[in-house]
């Protein structure tokens, strides 16, 4: 329970330091940044769970950190943003935070159901983006019916989803093919409802083929990005 709360604390504050970081800073500065995260994991599973990683790695590590300075830095004398240097590093703390709860929710999933694990992360999530939110003066009221239905429906669409997709990959989900079908068809299914709730012009062309281009390389990503996490250790996995 304590590690899931630090957890989901931490993804909670992740959200609330990446959105503050884009007020004062670029959001393409803000995105590069936020993706130290992975870095970041390594960082902590070499500290505390004593994982080994050789020169190369470390030297990858310090290449994309150095990068990350460069960025930041780069950002704050080109004037990205009112303040973008504050921004810069809001972005990275957001980081730090994210990657805190990628390793705890690493831990918690091999004792907890995905059920569980899920409501308990999001719970402390929840608490801890809404209090800084309400201690700057942010109302939580006053939106409208609509925009409120809308959150829930998202709540219960996004826990349905982590749900399914959890138990369905554990079930059916035992290799290479297993994993690039799923995918594929968690993607097409998730495309056929956005087509069908946000109706769009009809695509030219490249447009279709920059779109069956994203799709195949993101079913791609996630196959193997699945498969890394089942064949070696997280910092290792994350460093791709």
């Amino acid at each position: 329970w304590l590690l899931c709360a630090v957890g989901g604390a931490s993804l909670g504050l992740s959200f609330v330091t990446f959105f503050e970081a884009v007020k004062y800073a670029s959001l393409s500065a803000c995105a590069v940044l936020v993706n130290m995260e992975v870095l970041f994991v390594a960082l902590i599973t070499v500290a505390v769970f004593r994982q080994r990683l050789d020169g190369r790695k470390w030297a990858a590590i310090l290449i994309a950190f150095g990068g990350a300075v460069i960025i930041a830095l780069a950002d704050g004398a080109s004037g990205g943003g009112s303040n973008a240097l504050l921004g810069d590093v809001l972005a990275i703390l957001s980081a730090v935070l994210a990657a805190i709860y990628t390793v705890a929710g690493s831990v918690c999933r091999k004792s907890l159901g995905t059920t569980v694990y899920t409501c308990l992360i999001y719970f402390f999530a929840m608490v801890a983006a809404v209090v800084p939110v309400m201690a700057g003066g942010t109302p939580l009221v006053g939106y409208g019916t609509v925009n409120y239905l809308v959150v829930l429906g998202l709540v219960a669409l996004g826990c349905a989803k982590v749900t399914l997709q959890g138990k369905m990959s554990r079930s059916h989900v035992h290799g290479p093919q297993d994993s690039i079908w799923f995918n594929a068809l968690l993607f097409a299914a998730i495309a056929i409802c956005l087509a069908v709730v946000f109706p769009m012009a009809p695509l030219d062309g490249p447009a279709l083929g920059y779109a069956f281009l994203d799709a195949v390389c993101t079913v791609a990503f996630q196959t193997t990005y699945a498969l890394a996490l089942l064949a070696g250790p997280i910092s290792l996995t994350t460093l791709t």
